[in-house]
């Protein structure tokens, strides 16, 4: 990111904003689809436990809404210019009003097949495919074990097979940072 703001302090005009946005991957809402809490819980550990190798910093970040994103000031070399009081981030995540998100469309049903072809374009599923083509589009490909997993935990609680649906989440975050304006003498 050092690089990323010093160009940003060059091109970024005297009083200019610079803008980034980021939306996470989708995720299982606990409160709005049966036994919740319990797929969310099962979702994120065959993630994390099969894919932590796989992020990258830029996945990280984003799946994180930026909480640790290297800002002008706080970079090993700080980049001045940039004015730290007028930082704003607006997260819109399951902390934030429901009305809110909603309104965003970040809210989706969808059923176990829909969920996996939506993880199944993530950077860190298509790395971990590479480093694994024998398990690929099988029924060890990773994206194939959270659709199990979660038609499994649908079933436990009587949702019948061909019927099980959840509902998906993605969150959402702007982090504005402003450059100073011009000083007048």
């Amino acid at each position: 990111m050092t690089q990323f703001w010093r160009s940003a302090a060059r091109v970024v005009k005297a009083g200019g904003t610079v803008a980034l946005w980021a939306r996470t991957g989708m995720s299982v809402d606990p409160a709005k689809t049966l036994n919740g809490a319990a797929i969310k819980a099962a979702v994120e550990e065959i993630l994390n436990s099969e894919l932590h190798q796989y992020y990258k910093q830029g996945n990280t970040l984003t799946r994180d809404l930026y909480v640790d994103l290297p800002l002008p000031w706080t970079i090993k070399t700080p980049v001045t210019g940039f004015d730290k009081s007028g930082f704003i981030r607006k997260e819109w995540s399951h902390n934030t009003e429901s009305s809110e998100t909603e309104a965003l469309g970040t809210g989706k049903t969808l059923t176990p097949e829909e969920f996996e072809k939506l993880i199944d374009t993530s950077s860190p599923v298509t790395r971990w495919r590479e480093a694994n083509p024998d398990k690929a589009g099988t029924e060890e490909d990773v994206a194939r074990k959270v659709r199990r997993r979660i038609e499994s935990l649908l079933h436990e609680v009587g949702v019948e097979p061909g019927e099980e649906l959840l509902r998906g989440r993605t969150e959402l975050v702007l982090v504005m940072v402003k450059k100073k304006g011009e000083e007048r003498t």
